[in-house]
Order: C-alpha cells, then sequence, then structure tokens
C-alpha cells in the first residue's frame, strides 16, 4: 500500500469518525436560526421571479425588473449593510484609478462589485450567468452602475 493511500484512508475514517460525533452530539437548529424577515424575503423574491416569467438572465426587460426588486429588497431587509457596502464602495472609488487609466497601465483594478446576499440571490435565480466574469460585468454595470467599482472620471 502506498503511503498516499493510507494516508486518504485515514482521512476518510477520521471524517467518518468525526460526522458520527457531530451528528450525535450537536443539535444544527441550535445554531441555524433564519431570521422571519430573510424568509419573508425569500418569498417576496420568488414569487416576484414566478410571476415576471422565471426570466433567465438579467439582461432581457423581465430579469432587469427582477434585479430592480432584488436591489430594492437587499436595501430594505439590510439597510446598514447596504449603507456599509456604498461608503465603502465610494471610498475603493476614491482610491481607485479611472477604468481607463486602470487599463493603460494594466493595473487590473475591480470592475465590479456585487453585495453578498445580492450576489447570492442572483445566482440562485440566474444559475447560468457567471457573475464575475468580465463582459457579464461589464453588462452589469451599464444597466445597474451601483455595482461598478472603478470611478469614471
Amino acid at each position: 500500500m502506498a503511503l498516499h493511500d493510507h494516508l486518504i484512508g485515514n482521512a476518510d475514517k477520521q471524517k467518518i469518525q468525526s460526522t458520527k460525533v457531530i451528528d450525535s452530539k450537536v443539535n444544527i437548529s441550535d445554531y441555524e436560526e433564519v431570521p422571519e424577515l430573510a424568509i419573508g424575503g425569500s418569498k417576496y423574491a420568488v414569487d416576484i421571479w414566478v410571476r415576471l416569467g422565471r426570466p433567465t438572465t438579467p439582461f432581457s426587460v423581465s430579469g432587469a425588473k427582477l434585479v430592480d426588486a432584488l436591489i430594492t429588497m437587499w436595501q430594505e431587509l439590510y439597510p446598514a449593510q447596504a449603507k456599509d457596502w456604498y461608503a465603502t464602495r465610494a471610498e475603493y472609488q476614491k482610491a481607485e484609478l479611472d477604468v481607463q487609466e486602470q487599463v493603460r497601465k494594466e493595473t487590473g483594478g475591480s470592475l465590479a462589485s456585487y453585495p453578498l446576499p445580492l450576489f447570492q440571490m442572483m445566482k440562485k435565480v440566474f444559475p447560468t450567468i457567471k457573475l464575475g466574469e468580465r463582459e457579464t460585468c461589464k453588462k452589469m454595470i451599464r444597466k445597474w452602475p451601483m455595482f461598478r467599482m472603478s470611478q469614471v472620471r
């Protein structure tokens, strides 16, 4: 038996044993409480998605309406996080070069950023869209300037 095979075998045994310990001693529901506000927000998002015809891309008319609704919902459900996100974005833009300078100097600065809850919701409703790809980012910041990280001067 190769050393590598032996280590993999032991790791698998330890994983199985640790899983049994966790399952028998820890009640996961004691640690994962979903706030009622988040449950209501999720139901609202699904209802809007269904009402708009289950759009598969944010760049269609119905998909854009869904993203607008998700943005509004995020801002209302997480007002402190929204305030912090916008403030952090403004600070970043003050310190960052504009897009033309980034391209000319090849600095590779951030093109777009999404608030984490909003990013997660968009990933769920648009699973085929790769929100981090450059072309998608460019389309997103044209449609929703709030996602732009670099300041255009």
